[in-house]
């Protein structure tokens, strides 16, 4: 029932999933940088430039400093081995939370650690950072097992277990997906313009990237992509109603799940099949697919328009458009004095003139650039 919010500039806030308000909240003298809730929600641990931070939940007050030294921007929680591993520079060190004793990884990256993920068993541990390497580690040894280089600076990691592979998104914007096994590259997908600054699975199994250019995407869904902000996106999570939050330069923002709705698709592909049809059909024939596409227009923004919640992000990015093609044309054969009324009362069901027509391209155009 809160969201935890954790900013670069020295701030730490809880906030009411409900109402969004802020509940408790203080501020450090350490650059934050990633974070993470401990399973029993009563820590929250914090990478800082002053040491890994251990802060009480309830109140938010500092339990302790571990390695009070330490400079580092990422870390993982082991719950099964009761460890947190984290970052200071370019090394890999293990908090054992049963003694509180701090061990230091045999091997390091040649820069900045940025990024740490584990399997389920977490038998193992995949680093990345600026130094252009994807490493796999033995939890248990602290040891090495296997380096592999990168294309380009990896920002962001995600383990797919059902596939045996794991996901790198890069500072290019690429998405890299590699053997679990043995560290083969088996594809990469152009996503963004600019760096994939996290990558998160989401209840429904899909998988989601969000950018420091402004947008999230489903890199396996179509490459479907939401504008979420004209600013940077430092990170996503999913919250309790499958909505998305989106943590930007400019603020908190939370936006539908952009998960496609199949029963939304049936309909635009019906809303598309009518355009198609009027642009390819005779005059005489017109009249007729105009009110089959004003059926399917009308099927396709009335539950949009009642129950937004229950649709997707794409179904809210289409609807100002939608919104607009109803309102660009007038009706046909209706006195001045009425049309007012027909406006307010049925706006939803309303008879396009023939200037749809010559428009349906450009709305086809519209349709494919959205999806």
């Amino acid at each position: 029932d809160k969201l935890i919010l954790v900013t670069g500039s020295h701030f730490i806030k809880v906030l009411s999933l409900k109402t969004y308000k802020e509940l408790n909240g203080i501020s450090s003298e350490e650059i934050n940088y990633e974070s993470l809730v401990t399973p029993d929600e009563k820590s929250i641990f914090i990478a800082t430039s002053r040491g890994l931070r251990q802060y009480s939940l309830s109140d938010l007050a500092l339990v302790k400093v571990h390695r009070p030294l330490s400079n580092g921007f990422c870390l993982r929680y082991l719950n099964k081995k009761k460890k947190i591993i984290f970052s200071d520079v370019c090394r890999l060190l293990s908090l054992d939370l049963i003694t509180c004793t701090v061990t230091m990884f045999h091997e390091r990256h040649k820069s900045h650690i940025l990024k740490i993920v584990s399997t389920s068993n977490e038998d193992f541990l995949f680093t990345t950072g600026y130094d252009r390497t994807l490493k796999q580690w033995r939890t248990d040894s602290l040891s090495l097992v296997k380096s592999v280089e990168l294309e380009s600076e990896g920002r962001s990691l995600l383990v797919k277990e059902k596939t045996d592979s794991i996901l790198v998104g890069l500072r290019n914007g690429s998405l890299a997906e590699y053997s679990l096994e043995d560290l083969n590259l088996i594809r990469t997908v152009e996503v963004h313009h600019k760096l994939i600054s996290r990558i998160i699975k989401l209840s429904s199994g899909d998988v989601v990237t969000c950018s420091s250019d402004g947008s999230i995407c489903l890199p396996f869904q179509d490459n479907v992509q939401i504008k979420a902000s004209e600013k940077e996106i430092n990170s996503v999570t999913e919250l309790s109603d499958k909505t998305i939050a989106c943590c930007c330069e400019d603020g908190l923002r939370i936006i539908p799940s952009p998960v496609q709705d199949p029963l939304l698709s049936a309909r635009i592909d019906s809303l598309s099949s009518s355009l198609q049809s009027i642009r390819k059909s005779t005059s005489d024939q017109k009249p007729q697919l105009i009110s089959l596409l004003q059926h399917h227009l009308t099927q396709l923004l009335t539950p949009i328009q009642h129950r937004p919640e229950k649709f997707t992000g794409l179904a809210l990015s289409l609807l100002p458009d939608l919104k607009s093609i109803q309102r660009s044309h007038c009706y046909e054969g209706v006195p001045e004095g009425k049309k007012r009324v027909l406006t307010k009362k049925y706006s939803l069901e309303m008879m396009f003139s023939k200037s749809i027509i010559s428009e349906s391209q450009a709305i086809l155009n519209l349709f494919d650039r959205k999806l």
